[in-house]
Parts: C-alpha cells; sequence; structure tokens
C-alpha cells in the first residue's frame, strides 16, 4: 500500500519576496529608462529646438498618478522620466489616449507634494506593454522645487534655442510666479538674474548692476508696465522712460496679449515677450537687445569680392580691412567702458569710413546709425544698444 505524503508549500519570507519584486522593478525601470534615452538620442537637433523648454532629467519611482476617463477615475504608481516647464515624461502599462485629463502626485525635493493637473499630450510604446507619454500641464511649473540641487547642477544649462547669453538681466515683475519663470529661463541660458516686484527695487537693482558692470553699456530689463502702473499707480509711458533711461537701452515688454492695454500703443519699445513666455522667447529678446541675435549671425562679405572674384591683391587687401576693423570694435568697447565719448566717436567715424571704402554696406549703415545717436544724446550710456549692434557687425565682417 503506497501512502500518499501530504506536503505543505514552501512559504517564501516576505522579506525574499519583497526583495526580489524590488530587483525586478529595478531592472525594468532602467531598462525603460535607456530605451527612452536612445530614442532621444536619435532625434534630430531640429526636432529638439522646436520644443519650448528644456527638458531636465527627473527620475523618479513610485509617482501618483491619478486618471479621469469615461470609464471613471483611477490611480497607480508610475515611473518618470524627465520634466520641464510644461510637462512631465512618465511610463504607463498600457495606452492611454491623447486629451485623457490626469493628474501628477508630484514630490517635492524639500518634502512634500504637489497635485499638478493636466492632459495626456501623446502616448508612444516602449516595450511589451510599457508606453512612453507626455503629460502637458495646464500651468508651467518651476522644476528646480522637484529636481535636487545634484540634478540641477547635471542639468544642461544652454537654452533650446542655441542662445547663449553672459552679463546682468534685470526682471520687475509684481507677479510672483513670472519672476520665477523668468529667473529660470534666462539663468538656464547663462545670464545673471537680478528681480525685483518693483519700480523702487528695479532702479536699484539697475544702478548696482550698472556701477559694478561697466563692460556692459546697456543693462537688459524686462518690465511688465501694465501691471506695475496698475499697483503703482504710474503714469505708463513715463515708467518706461525711467527704466530706458537708467538702463541705458530699450526696455523689454512684458505683455500678456489676453490683457490688451492700449497705452502700450504708445512705448517706443520693439521688444516684445507675449506671456506666457518660453524660453526661446526670453532668451533670443535679450540676445537681440544686446546685438547677439542668432538670426544675425552670417558673416558679413564685401561687395567688391563679387566684382572682382579672385583677385588676389584685392583678397590681401580685404584681409588688412577686416583685422583693422575687428580691431577698431574691440577698442570701441574699450572707450565705451571708460566712458570716452570723443575717442568712441572717433572709431566709429573711422569704422563708417572702411565700411564704404571696401564695400561693407552693413558697416557703414550700423557706424552712420550710432553716430546720430551719439550726435542727438552725448552720454555713451544712452546708445548702448546701437552700439552693440554696431560692434556685432564688427565680428561678423569677412572678406
Amino acid at each position: 500500500m503506497i501512502q500518499s505524503r501530504v506536503t505543505r508549500p514552501v512559504q517564501p519570507s516576505t522579506k525574499s519576496v519583497a526583495v526580489g519584486q524590488s530587483l525586478a522593478f529595478e531592472q525594468v525601470t532602467h531598462l525603460l529608462w535607456r530605451k527612452a534615452d536612445l530614442i532621444e538620442e536619435g532625434l534630430s537637433e531640429s526636432l529638439r529646438c522646436r520644443r519650448q523648454s528644456e527638458r531636465l532629467p527627473f527620475r523618479r519611482r513610485d509617482v501618483g498618478f491619478d486618471l479621469t476617463s469615461v470609464r471613471g477615475n483611477r490611480r497607480w504608481k508610475t515611473i518618470t522620466r524627465d520634466l520641464s516647464l510644461g510637462g512631465v515624461g512618465l511610463f504607463t502599462r498600457g495606452f492611454i489616449y491623447p486629451g485623457t485629463r490626469c493628474a501628477i502626485m508630484m514630490p517635492r525635493h524639500l518634502g512634500g507634494h504637489d497635485r499638478l493637473v493636466g492632459r495626456v499630450a501623446w502616448c508612444d510604446h516602449l516595450a511589451t506593454s510599457w508606453h512612453h507619454i507626455g503629460v502637458q500641464f495646464d500651468d508651467q511649473v518651476f522644476p528646480k522645487l522637484y529636481l535636487t540641487p545634484d540634478e540641477s547642477k547635471r542639468s544642461s544649462v544652454l537654452s533650446i534655442s542655441g542662445v547663449r547669453l553672459s552679463g546682468p538681466v534685470v526682471i520687475v515683475d509684481p507677479a510672483e510666479l513670472d519672476r520665477r519663470l523668468l529667473e529660470y529661463h534666462l539663468g538656464a541660458a547663462g545670464a545673471k538674474v537680478h528681480a525685483a516686484s518693483s519700480v523702487a527695487a528695479a532702479l536699484e537693482a539697475i544702478e548696482q548692476v550698472r556701477a559694478s558692470n561697466r563692460a556692459y553699456p546697456v543693462t537688459p530689463v524686462l518690465a511688465d508696465l501694465t501691471s506695475l502702473a496698475r499697483t503703482e499707480s504710474v503714469d505708463l509711458p513715463r515708467l518706461y522712460a525711467l527704466l530706458s533711461a537708467t538702463s541705458g537701452g530699450p526696455v523689454i515688454l512684458l505683455v500678456n496679449p489676453d490683457d490688451p492695454d492700449p497705452r502700450l500703443a504708445e512705448i517706443p519699445s520693439q521688444h516684445v515677450v507675449h506671456k506666457p513666455f518660453t524660453q526661446s522667447s526670453v532668451a533670443a529678446a535679450v540676445a537681440k537687445l544686446l546685438g547677439n541675435d542668432p538670426d544675425q549671425d552670417e558673416p558679413i562679405r564685401s561687395c567688391m569680392t563679387d566684382e572682382r572674384g579672385n583677385d588676389k591683391d584685392l583678397a590681401e587687401l580685404l584681409d588688412a580691412a577686416v583685422r583693422r576693423i575687428r580691431s577698431i570694435g574691440a577698442d570701441l568697447q574699450v572707450a565705451v567702458e571708460h566712458d570716452q565719448h570723443a575717442q568712441a566717436e572717433q572709431l566709429v567715424e573711422t569704422l563708417r569710413t572702411l565700411g564704404s571704402s571696401f564695400g561693407y554696406t552693413p558697416l557703414t549703415s550700423a557706424a552712420e546709425t550710432v553716430l546720430r545717436s551719439l550726435d542727438a544724446r552725448p552720454e555713451l550710456s544712452a546708445s548702448g544698444v546701437v552700439i552693440n549692434q554696431l560692434r556685432s557687425v564688427c565680428r561678423r565682417v569677412v572678406r
């Protein structure tokens, strides 16, 4: 007779199960991150530059995710990959239709959570049942609230537009969130940002910056004049004139298209950034004000080259002229730093002569603009913008 022996199945310890599940989950997480990174590396530079803000690495597990659909509300934990001003990239099991409303319980690096509401913008299949989705927030966020200090240091400091800034920038806006976003945008492009919420604080910041940064004849100022005029009951055109005179150049206007102000039509500034702003728009506006417009990086060639072709003697003359023009451009910067009006005017006059003599029409035109400005306003700081534009032309001159 065969006796049957009943054996009780071995129960794995809770600890071993947890460890096994944790290892498997961690492996899956790293595989998902790695595959998404490879896809990102394969994107063309032009496609990346169309994004409205830079994507920063933000790799978290067990982030709360609420989904609202026709099937009702669901909540689960998800894995995040990157974070930007406008949204977050994450991984989910299963396809989610674009347009679906959702919310992310975003953990702050100093503790606590923020419930960020938005919608699914896109959903791509990644591997097996895993999908990579992009969530677009209803309102822009400040990524440094969620990134650790180490992550902030490792993130790229170049703006997506490719614009690289240096030197001081002053922001004046009563809205705290807008100030913080502008600080983030311009700081990411390399600027040293000074933020102010009132006219008095802005004027003090501009004067301090100009006193300690003589190398910069113009201090870029971005201002929401409409909000300032409302909160401080001041005349808007007079406020613009005050900020412009103090900073040494035109003020970049922060304008809300949904709240038009007819008084802005009286403002002569051609530098405008519309709210909500993007990293590209604010960095490009400051670069353009400083004469470093990324759209104006093309070399300037002499029209005499087209007329005489490959003339060896002409080539030697033009090479000498180019060296002379660039040297004068550097001397002009020194004259501006030391407030040497007569010396600066003489250098600009020489540049105008060289431009007309050697066929550099843009150089002649830029020099004439500076001379007219110097005649109208004796202070060099008042002509800072056009002087910067002339120096930019000097740098771009080639044979």
